[in-house]
């Protein structure tokens, strides 16, 4: 019998972050008491009397310092788990495990949010239908066509889950332990509990009770999961295997979707995930130098989680839904290989590609039909090819004592992240690069000192190349801008450690 307990917490403090990476922006202010303020005296004066007209003429247009978008952010989390398994012994034709897992969770967030939407007056204020014939006299005596619209928000919410789970699998070889043929069993059920409290998305916190309950929402979800293997031991270096097994994802909320309590729509859960997965591989070794695994898989992605662009209304902010948005089916190769061209030097090595086929994306068309929009959509954070190559050198220098040097590239090709061009106008410049790293390390182990078991030293570096490249990226498409994230520049440290 075996048993695990954990207890996590994480407390995270942001005092500002710009999104919109552009700094601190000064110029014009937008209020409705100002809109005329620094017009021609002249073109006042045909529309009001002539003191109210020299006064409004004077008045210099307020101005305003702040980014577009800038968030300060606050949150916390806590979770404890326990995990009991009865476990058979090992080294028989059959060997199996039982167990049951228990895991509780709650946290909290608020995030508050400043937003600066710059307007084109002209168009908005003084046009033809707010002014008539006096739109164009007005547009060319405009004092500051393009002003900025100040906006707050905040978003701030409780969460709490909970989940169970009963899982078991066996292993049985014919004709024992040594034998060739082998399959192995797994099943597991799991039932999960969401609870989302949204206390505020928009200007103020809520205090109407009936909007608190829109915001106030629970949903349970169940699946049974598990997988069946089939491997044959060829001889002593050659394993070939075929699997198929099936995944799930619990559903739940999305603490920035906007409801309303003028309709009366709450928050709504999505629903789980779920993936069928079928691989076939094989695993070599050769002469105890070469080592050589690959697999072919094919996957079935049902109920696939969009995250879909959402005004808020009346609150200034920027909100999305979550939905699940259909099927995608992909499959893809995997090789990875291992060369130990002397007892001191390796080489290692791994190449995937992966190919994605969206089958069905639901998209509502300009007249309010639904469409399938399957053939736009682009799967997010899926490269189409990884590889990796490295070079291992060790040098003993007596004793328990070695030196150890390693230098690694590995390349990411480029991928959307935000592929659905229908609701992400900016998904072309917000995609992740095409990116080859280069890293190495140098390390010193296996230095007895005292009663120590070794001490170690790495010096070690990232990023070698100093390769900008990006990483995570948000499309803000109905603010008028998007905003990426790089990843880290070349990066280099020293580390210590010891075993006792």
């Amino acid at each position: 019998m075996r048993s695990t307990t954990s207890l996590r917490w994480w407390r995270n403090s942001i005092g500002g972050n710009d999104i919109d990476g552009l700094g601190l922006i000064r110029g014009p202010m937008f209020t409705s008491a100002t809109t005329l303020n620094g017009m021609p005296e002249s073109t006042l004066a045909l529309l009001m009397a002539a003191p109210n007209a020299a006064f409004l003429a004077a008045q210099p247009v307020p101005t305003t310092t702040q980014g577009l978008f800038e968030t300060v952010n606050f949150r916390r989390q806590k979770q404890f788990s326990q995990e009991v398994e009865i476990i058979s012994d090992s080294g028989g034709s059959f060997e199996w495990v039982l167990g049951g897992f228990f895991f509780k969770e709650s946290g909290y967030e608020r995030n508050p949010q400043s937003f600066l939407f710059v307007l084109d007056t002209n168009q908005t204020v003084f046009n033809t239908t707010n002014f008539g014939a006096l739109a164009p006299l007005l547009q060319a005596g405009n004092p500051a066509r393009y002003r900025g619209v100040p906006q707050s928000s905040t978003i701030g919410y409780r969460s709490w889950s909970e989940s169970k789970a009963i899982y078991g699998q066996g292993a049985y070889r014919f004709g024992g332990p040594e034998g060739a043929l082998g399959f192995t069993l797994g099943m597991r059920y799991s039932w999960d509990k969401k609870h989302l409290a949204v206390f505020q998305n928009g200007a103020a916190p809520y205090t109407n009770p009936v909007q608190i309950g829109l915001n106030d929402q629970r949903k349970s979800f169940s699946a049974p999961t598990g997988h069946l293997t089939l491997d044959y031991r060829a001889s002593d270096d050659i394993n070939v295997y075929a699997r198929v097994a099936r995944g799930y994802r619990s559903g739940g909320f999305n603490a920035r979707q906007p409801t309303s309590l003028a309709n009366n729509i709450g928050l709504i859960p999505f629903d789980e995930e779920t993936i069928t997965s079928y691989e076939v591989g094989f695993k070599t070794e050769f002469a105890k130098r070469l080592r050589l695994n690959g697999a072919v898989f094919y996957n079935e992605y049902k109920d696939q989680l969009v995250s879909l662009p959402i005004p808020i209304t009346g609150g200034g902010s920027f909100g999305n839904a979550v939905i699940n948005a259909g099927q995608t089916n992909y499959w893809g190769v995997e090789l990875e290989g291992r060369l130990a061209a002397t007892d001191k030097l390796t080489f290692d090595g791994s190449f995937g590609y992966v190919k994605n086929s969206p089958k069905d994306f639901p998209q509502a068309t300009t007249t309010g039909a639904n469409a399938n929009a399957a053939s736009l959509f682009n799967p997010g954070y899926a490269p189409k090819y990884t590889v990796n190559v490295g070079a291992t050198y060790v040098q003993p220098l007596g004793g328990d004592a070695k030196l150890t040097a390693r230098v690694g590239y590995n390349y990411t090709s480029s991928f959307w992240m935000f592929g659905n061009p229908i609701t992400s106008p900016f998904g072309i410049p917000t995609k992740g690069d095409a990116r080859g790293l280069v890293d190495a390390q140098l390390r010193l182990d296996g230095l007895g000192i005292g009663n120590s078991d070794g001490l170690g030293v790495t010096l070690w570096a990232k990023n070698l190349t100093n390769k900008a490249y990006v990483i995570r990226s948000v499309d803000l498409g109905q603010l008028g801008y998007s905003t990426t994230i790089y990843g880290e520049p070349r990066t280099y440290g020293l580390t210590f450690d010891v075993k006792f």
